[in-house]
């Protein structure tokens, strides 16, 4: 009997532990009812889908795939790009995540002609869960093919003046097909207008050009190809041109004249082979000869403040007079040969140099340098070094604090105080940096490549407008968010986007410009010995 009570309790302890087991294994698999939210995440396992299939069609695609065991719903994930996961595709082109979709799915909104990538995961709510990626599928939508579509093409303008364009066109003839083609052009792109049209029989290949006359100055135009036959009518895509301006000549006998300088009411500039400096009113376009001094030079240099004019010829001394033609001083500065000259309520602050025999040879010696308003006394604040032969030039320009001054041959802007010292560059690496306008504390710069906007307190730089046309001797002016530019022609530049507008064109060795609350003005031409003399010029301000 003894035996028998312990095999007795060996069995009740053998159910307890069963028992135990049991509980335990409903505890694994979310059973036991009753106790809730005190276990962990259930982990339900639900397969991708399979044979997933993407089909191209006119800005969309069509997806399929086999069904999942299990799966309430699929998510489409899709991109520009190939290779998305769940976890990186909002950060693609064109990135984005569909849900609740059943296999067909219809994909709408995409680009004809761009590849899209997609994969598809399956979706189970209960418990919620989501597949790892499917296998991708790609596909490139197109539009339909439409029987007799000659598919036209809406080619640039060319030949743009102020007053006329040429649009242009082309199209792919089908065998069989009469096709009538034209160009709708107008203000906007509702057009409004037409050219004459032409009707082809001809298979192939075809050009189509039309001119444009009577256009207004300054305007943008919009135009289109349009090509009919008896499969319908067919549009090629919206392009625009704008025209340019066609230049005032105010004046027209202009002998090797500098840029012209404004002071808010008249236009100055340095002739240099006539020996006088001249002033054109605005207001009633009146031109006055304020100085006569005999010049030598072949070039010229002139600044001005709010009462006098100072220049020079390059080779002789530096003149003031006043700005209404009073008190001319032909010697005022007699020092080194000054080139170029900024006025500043300092001083007068110029480039200048000397040729020096040393050791046998002539050296030359290169400076930035102020020179006292009274024109009396001279300081060196810089001397370029090493001492070279090429030229020292580049944009020179002056704030209440420092000379900014670009080396032209070496690539550098470079800031030095008023008062001397060390010199701080700036930039280094500029393609022949040129002229320069000064605004707070940007200093944008004309570059052989474009314009540049360096923060002269930081000397960070950026490029404002890039240009693979060689533009030396740009020059420039500020109004706002637009820097206009001249060179060949006349341009404005938005700052913003650095996009370009040409203004004029056809205008060679154009200095300036001169920005007046109503138009633009510049000098364009050269002197008697290059032909033809020097015009001063003018368009209206655009809006």
């Amino acid at each position: 009997s003894g035996c028998g009570r312990s095999e007795g309790a060996m069995n009740i302890l053998l159910k307890k532990l069963l028992f135990l087991i049991f509980c335990a294994s409903l505890t694994a698999c979310g059973g036991g009812g009753g106790g809730g939210g005190g276990g962990e995440p259930v982990n339900v396992t639900i397969f991708p889908p399979q044979n997933v299939q993407a089909t191209a069609g006119n800005q969309s695609a069509t997806l399929t795939w086999d069904p999942v065991a299990g799966a309430d719903s699929y998510n489409i994930y899709l991109s520009r790009q190939s290779g998305i996961t769940k976890s990186n595709y909002a950060a693609t082109t064109e990135g984005a995540k569909l849900t609740g979709k059943s296999s067909p799915a219809l994909v709408t909104g995409l680009t004809n002609g761009q590849s899209y990538y997609f994969f598809v995961t399956a979706v189970k709510s209960s418990p919620a869960a989501e597949s790892v990626e499917s296998a991708e599928a790609s596909a490139t939508p197109v539009a339909p093919v439409i029987a007799g579509d000659p598919s036209p093409v809406t080619v640039p303008a060319t030949s743009i003046t102020g007053t006329s364009a040429d649009v242009n066109g082309s199209f792919t003839n089908p065998a069989g097909y009469t096709t009538t083609v034209w160009i709708e052009y107008g203000t906007t792109d509702s057009y409004g207008s037409s050219t004459p049209s032409e009707s082809y029989l001809a298979t192939g290949a075809v050009s189509f050009s039309k001119s444009l006359s009577s256009l207004s100055q300054l305007t943008t135009y919009h135009f289109r190809m349009v090509a009919q036959n008896s499969g319908g009518t067919f549009y090629g895509a919206d392009m625009t041109f704008s025209t340019y301006a066609e230049p005032e000549i105010m004046l027209s006998d202009l002998d090797a004249p500098t840029a012209p300088l404004f002071d808010g009411s008249k236009i100055y500039w340095l002739e240099v082979y006539t020996d006088r400096v001249r002033a054109y009113e605005v207001a009633n376009a009146t031109i006055h000869t304020i100085a006569s001094v005999n010049f030598d030079g072949n070039s010229g240099a002139m600044a001005i403040d709010g009462s006098y004019a100072y220049f020079t010829d390059t080779w002789g001394p530096v003149s003031r007079v006043g700005l209404d033609g009073s008190g001319l001083e032909v010697n005022f500065y007699t020092g080194k040969n000054t080139n170029q000259i900024v006025a500043h309520s300092t001083g007068l602050y110029a480039r200048d140099e000397e040729t020096v025999l040393e050791s046998g040879k002539y050296v030359m010696h290169q400076y930035i340098s102020k020179i006292s308003l009274d024109g009396k006394t001279r300081t060196a604040l810089y001397e370029r070094l090493p001492r070279e032969s090429n030229g020292f030039g580049g944009g020179l320009a002056v704030d209440d604090a420092y000379v900014y001054f670009a080396d032209y041959y070496k690539g550098t802007v470079q800031k030095i105080a008023l008062s001397g010292g060390s010199p701080v560059i700036l930039a280094t690496g500029l393609y022949s940096p040129n002229d320069f306008i000064l605004d707070g504390t940007s200093l944008y710069v004309s570059c052989d490549d474009g314009i540049k906007k360096i923060n002269v307190t930081t000397g960070e730089m950026s490029t404002v407008f890039a240009t693979t046309t060689n533009s030396i001797y740009l020059n420039m002016a500020k109004e706002g968010g637009y820097i206009y530019v001249s060179g060949n022609g006349l341009a404005r530049i938005d700052i913003a986007t650095g996009a370009s507008t040409t203004l004029a064109v056809q205008q060679a060795n154009c200095s300036g410009p001169v920005i007046t609350p109503t138009h633009i003005y510049w000098i364009s031409g050269g002197n008697h010995y290059y032909p033809p003399l020097g015009s001063l010029c003018r368009i209206p301000k655009p809006l």
